[in-house]
């Protein structure tokens, strides 16, 4: 223990080598094949506990549902600051409710309860979570308790032990971060990112499921992903004839896709100015994300309208190609001499041409009105003068 102390506590594979690779190590000392405990050691190299994956699953739906709960330090569209998912371990299913407090957590799990046996005739025999607060709430407890739910619960400070709910939350959060980011969209649009990545997750298949999909393994059907499209792109919407300002309006305007509006066959689309707008009938470019600067919009068609684009550059007298410049009539300068120009000013000549203006002659193209006032007015110039 002393040379263990002088060697800056290593390890005893370190003290047997040391005594045959070093110098001055005192002899006769035998290295133990076990030490005591040595405080310094405990208390600064002792590594947390080891949480290997879990081979065990559920074996029916509704076995065991696994819970989490999210916060977000930016308030969504709708306000909304947490959402708290529902996990079923069998089939991967998952639901996620928006919640404006933690308080309402107790609110979306009777609502979610309901929903479970109205829909599917089932009761939920295990509940597992972490020990956060909402879940630890005496009303919380009591309602799953006296619905005859077994409740397992996480050590504090040990998610790990609710890894099941912890690794579909980096999942989702994965998925809604890269499609909100792809997509050029604010950080307030969130919950739109959230519903659609959950979306998309239950009809993704997955090897734990041997390729199978969640939607599968609940509904015992095949799920149908034709009507998802690219989140965040740019969308023709149609506008019904009871939303045009009037008669001469377009019957669509350049929306942005946000995923599928629930309980309805409709999609979501966000409208200029920051208007949400529910509809079936859309043509989308999948290529194009309107929120994105011209620049990020990746494979943007030439010619498409984008929402929020800078005002176009002004175009210069001299690359304007329209015809009429030949019509162009500069102004007679004052009697008894040009103005004054400022230093260095350049004085001013026809478009396109160089050097002084001059009057124009009396005969050419232009209208016949033209060539006779120029016509007067030079003979009055020079009458004036001699």
């Amino acid at each position: 223990m002393l040379m263990h102390r002088c060697l800056r506590h290593p390890s005893k594979e370190v003290l047997r080598h040391a005594k045959d690779h070093t110098k001055g190590f005192p002899k006769g000392i035998t290295i133990p094949t076990t030490t005591g405990l040595c405080p310094g050691c405990a208390q600064d190299k002792m590594p947390a506990a080891s949480h290997p994956l879990s081979n065990t699953r559920a074996k029916a739906q509704f076995e065991q549902i696994h819970s989490n709960l999210k916060s977000f330090p930016v308030p969504s569209y709708h306000k909304y600051k947490y959402f708290i998912v529902f996990f079923d371990d069998y089939t991967s299913f998952a639901w996620i409710t928006l919640l404006w407090e933690k308080a309402s957590a107790i609110t979306a799990l009777k609502q979610w309860l309901a929903l479970i046996k109205n829909q599917f005739n089932a009761t939920i025999k295990e509940w597992m979570s972490n020990a956060g607060s909402e879940y630890k709430s005496g009303a919380f407890t009591k309602h799953l308790k006296d619905a005859g739910i077994t409740v397992l619960q996480s050590a504090p400070h040990m998610p790990q032990q609710n890894g099941c709910a912890e690794c579909f939350m980096h999942t989702i959060m994965d998925k809604a971060q890269a499609m909100r980011l792809d997509a050029c969209l604010p950080q307030s649009w969130w919950e739109f990112a959230v519903n659609h990545a959950a979306h998309c997750y239950n009809r993704t298949p997955m090897s734990h499921l041997k390729w199978q999909t969640p939607y599968y393994l609940l509904n015992n059907e095949i799920p149908n992903i034709s009507h998802l499209r690219v989140f965040g792109c740019g969308a023709y919407v149609h506008i019904p004839e009871a939303r045009r300002v009037n008669k001469l309006s377009p019957k669509s305007e350049l929306m942005i896709y946000l995923g599928r509006g629930p309980g309805m066959k409709a999609n979501i689309f966000m409208r200029n100015p920051n208007t949400l707008f529910y509809s079936d009938k859309a043509l989308f470019d999948e290529m194009l994300f309107p929120r994105c600067p011209p620049g990020q919009s990746k494979g943007k068609p030439k010619g498409v309208t984008q929402l929020d684009k800078s005002a176009p550059k002004e175009q210069s007298l001299e690359d304007d190609t329209t015809p009429g410049d030949d019509d162009y009539t500069p102004p007679e300068p004052p009697i008894g001499g040009s103005a004054p120009q400022p230093a260095g000013a350049v004085p001013p000549s026809l478009p396109g041409g160089s050097g002084p203006p001059q009057a124009p002659p009396c005969s050419g193209r232009g209208s016949q009105i033209s060539r006779s006032s120029a016509c007067q007015s030079s003979s009055t110039s020079r009458s004036r003068i001699t």
